[in-house]
């Protein structure tokens, strides 16, 4: 998504998920950033890092509310219940 977005890449450039985060990749980069400390706590490399582009640092559109992406994880099966349970709190 940073690459069709930040370097005018044609693919993918209309899917739902690319659009909802044009003027916003300095929020996409923080995501990204999230991401790269989850996975090196997992032991993991990390070999793709990304530069801000500036626009907004928040993400604000999301195809579902964090509310209902809670609940939709919630309602999905799950090995540990406290996961679950966390979820909808």
């Amino acid at each position: 998504m940073w690459s069709v977005i930040a370097n005018g890449k044609a693919g993918y450039a209309l899917h739902p998920e690319v659009t909802r985060w044009r003027g916003r990749l300095a929020a996409l980069v923080a995501r990204h950033d999230a991401n790269v400390i989850e996975m090196t706590a997992r032991g993991f490399k990390h070999a793709s890092p990304l530069r801000s582009e500036g626009g907004v640092s928040a993400q604000t559109e999301y195809v579902d509310p964090p509310d209902e992406q809670r609940r939709l994880l919630a309602a999905k099966p799950c090995s540990c219940p406290r996961i679950a349970k966390a979820l909808l709190e």
